[in-house]
């Protein structure tokens, strides 16, 4: 049964595993990167400011990447049921217009 404390544990393991990947992904690293060029030069600004921009910018990332979860989470959980279904013979013939009814 998926339950607050359920949905948290697993959004915390995804956010672990994303975050491991996240460092090692080119193109997040780039994007950041260009992100940072476009708001100016960073050497000017203080480590605060810095702070502040970084955690901007993992915020969308990780609001985005949990979203993303969620919909993935939601759509396993479709294809789960789907599976489990009694009748799931019938439903892929009748899918296929194979059934004869």
């Amino acid at each position: 049964m998926l339950s607050k404390t359920v949905l948290d544990a697993l959004r915390d393991d995804f956010n672990e595993e994303f975050e491991k990947l996240s460092q090692k992904d080119d193109y997040i690293q780039t994007s950041i990167c260009e992100l940072l060029s476009l708001v100016g030069n960073v050497s000017t600004f203080t480590e605060a400011q810095e702070n502040n921009i970084m955690d901007a910018v993992q915020a969308v990332i990780s609001s985005s990447s949990c979203l993303g979860f969620s919909i993935g989470l939601k759509e396993g959980t479709n294809i789960l049921q789907s599976l489990l279904n009694p009748s799931l013979p019938e439903l892929t013939l009748k899918a296929y217009g194979e059934l004869i009814e």
